[in-house]
């Protein structure tokens, strides 16, 4: 039986969950609860309890672990579609990608080692120049992202271009072929597993059936395997599913509504009951729910009030800017006397419903340059 003793809440990335009560030396006031809580958490969801009475700790719980088995499943059924629909939609789709070969991960792994050991540098023979990972350590400012094709990073990094090249190189990436074949590489590496022979006693290539069924008969001891990064896999695996949902066009439609007002790291998204009492707006971070008319009453209104982008109905509705006179500001527009002005708002992307967001600080600003216009033109 699983100890539920505790509820505590997500206090952070890099803080434990912590419960309700508070340390000796906490001024309560304000305070949520600052005790972090004793229990074990899932590795998978970051949630849930895994302390079983009477055997210790798990590491995974069990709608983790089932939700995992059931992503591998859907995975191997939804990529029996995809050749029906590269027949459909030609040999340069992603059907059609998905519905072929892939990259050998043994022969891709010793391709790797022999990039990283400079076997397959190509500086000196075809760029004619020293390669980078040979230099003396250098020191300087980098990119913010881990690899870039810039010459000056990769002195820095002394990472040869061939093998940022073959990194980066990332086309089948989300291919269940690829992706599955990973971690069976790894799971059968981890515990010693042999591939299995042919009938000439050769490895035979293993085929998308074959590592499913592999993979679901070893889930259970992966889950519970302090050794083995098993968040890693059903991260990479769910991944897989939501691209192929994606390319089939099949994927489930999300409503998502404003910020989490209490982790602020994710949307809230929308969940429906048997009526509007038993709808639920919650957060897919820490779990954090409202009901309809709490999220109407006090979360929409709360962001609104605070957004710095919105759309031009929200804008409208907030400030009294029309819709009309917030998309002309941001796509440039003539003044009654002629002239032509350039936009002055500035567009930010699009909310979870695909509509243009607006900056709101520059909304307001150009309502408060027209205002003192028409001052100045009635004086």
């Amino acid at each position: 039986m699983i100890n539920d003793e505790y509820q505590c809440r997500w206090a952070g990335d890099d803080r434990p969950r912590m419960l309700r009560s508070h340390l000796r030396d906490c001024n309560a006031s304000g305070c949520p609860g600052c005790q972090p809580c004793p229990e074990r958490h899932c590795r998978v969801c970051a949630r849930e309890h895994v302390t079983v009475d009477g055997r210790g700790y798990d590491q995974t719980c069990g709608a983790c672990l089932a939700a995992t088995r059931s992503t591998i499943k859907r995975v191997r059924s939804v990529t029996a579609l995809m050749t029906t629909a590269a027949l459909e939609r030609g040999t340069n789709s992603l059907a059609a990608l998905h519905a072929g070969p892939t990259a050998n991960v043994e022969a891709w792994g010793h391709v790797y080692a022999s990039l990283k050991a400079g076997r397959l540098c190509r500086c000196r023979t075809v760029r004619g120049q020293r390669c980078p990972a040979t230099l003396p350590e250098a020191a300087g400012p980098l990119c913010a992202k881990p690899l870039c094709a810039h010459a000056s990073c990769m002195r820095i990094r002394g990472l040869c271009p061939d093998l940022i090249a073959w990194t980066l190189d990332c086309r089948d990436e989300l291919h269940p072929l690829w992706v599955l074949g990973i971690w069976d590489f790894n799971v059968r590496d981890h515990y010693g597993h042999l591939v299995p022979e042919d009938g000439d006693h050769d490895e035979r290539r293993l085929t998308l059936d074959d590592i499913a069924a592999y993979l679901d008969t070893q889930l259970t001891a992966l889950a519970h395997d302090e050794d083995f990064a098993f968040e890693d896999m059903a991260a990479e695996i769910r991944r897989c599913a939501a691209h192929l949902d994606q390319v089939l066009e099949i994927a489930p439609f999300t409503e998502t509504g404003a910020p989490c007002p209490v982790c602020g790291r994710a949307d809230l998204e929308k969940s429906y009951g048997t009526d509007e009492g038993d709808d639920r707006w919650t957060c897919p971070k820490c779990a954090a729910w409202w009901t309809e008319k709490d999220y109407r009453a006090k979360v929409t209104g709360t962001y609104v009030a605070f957004a710095p982008a919105l759309t031009a109905s929200q804008i409208s509705q907030q400030y009294r800017v029309p819709e009309s006179t917030v998309r002309r500001w941001a796509s440039g527009w003539r003044d009654r006397h002629g002239a032509q002005h350039d936009a002055v708002v500035r567009r930010h992307g699009f909310d979870g419903s695909r509509r243009q967001l607006y900056d709101v600080a520059d909304v307001l600003a150009q309502r408060d340059r027209d205002a003192a216009d028409d001052t100045a033109d009635a004086g």
